[in-house]
């Protein structure tokens, strides 16, 4: 063989290895997006995101800024992960969703509720959902978009006292939701009665001690105490500590919020 031919075939060996490794070289990509109040679509400062990759390796964000936008690097395109999305104040804590990082930027925007007992940001939400439903509050598909609109709520384990004030929002903007039993047993209930339920039902569950609920509605024992085992278990089947609430709230109320947490669980991310 001559020089020039093992030139050229040398040239053809390197061309090839840089081009093999040119294809293998995955593609990098982001994901960012703003961290918004659900209702009032206001920024929010100080959340702090989460990215856990397929690979179970965990990337972070710095804490947004009072735009409340967040970016996270280095992750390759194709990648199926979980963002979790956490403030101070605000529910889910934390919430999480999976994202297919799709392109360099991929955008992913997280809606948080305020856990809080302001009237304000309850009559904004309100107003919102009842814009959202479209139609008249005595429409049947209208009047099921706000109550899934409450459900949502239970979901994302807002607080007990919060949710009162969410409930007497929506009967103030559409009083016809007060058809719907937990949202007037909520309306109606006692904010201290509320408080001291949760608390007693939150330690019941980790300690494993009867609690004599007092001073609530059986049906709103029962939603503070779905919001509550969901939080004690995690993502674990609820179903099988269905012994384990018994003991602690009662067997009507155990069935009763187990019932309330698949209806929650059904219904999926808060967007």
């Amino acid at each position: 063989m001559s020089m020039k031919s093992i030139g050229r075939t040398a040239a053809l060996l390197v061309l090839t290895s840089v081009c093999f490794c040119f294809q293998l070289t995955p593609k990098r990509g982001s994901l960012n997006g703003t961290v918004t109040e659900k209702g009032t679509k206001k920024p929010i400062a100080g959340a702090r995101v989460e990215i856990t990759l397929s690979s179970g390796m965990i990337r972070r964000s710095s804490p947004t800024g009072t735009d409340g936008v967040y970016i996270v690097d280095g992750m390759e395109i194709g990648d199926h992960v979980i963002a979790s999305y956490k403030a101070t104040g605000y529910a889910p804590d934390p919430s999480r969703r999976p994202v297919t990082i799709s392109k360099l930027r991929t955008v992913e925007d997280a809606p948080l509720f305020c856990d809080c007992l302001s009237a304000a940001y309850w009559d904004a939400w309100a107003n919102g959902e009842k814009v959202a439903a479209a139609g008249q509050s005595q429409d049947p598909v209208s009047q099921a978009k706000l109550s899934n609109a409450w459900n949502i709520l239970g979901s994302a384990g807002v607080s007990a006292e919060a949710r009162a004030m969410a409930a007497r929002s929506l009967v103030k903007v559409t009083p016809q939701t007060r058809r719907v039993s937990s949202i007037a047993a909520f309306a109606d209930a006692d904010p201290l009665a509320l408080r001291h339920a949760e608390q007693d039902i939150r330690a019941g569950l980790k300690t494993g001690q009867r609690v004599p609920v007092q001073g609530v509605s059986p049906e709103v024992a029962s939603e503070i105490t779905a919001v509550e085992a969901r939080r004690q278990y995690n993502d674990r089947n609820v179903s099988l500590y269905v012994a384990h609430l018994n003991a602690v709230v009662g067997h009507q109320t155990a069935i009763s919020a187990v019932e309330i947490i698949r209806t929650h669980d059904a219904i999926g991310r808060i967007d």
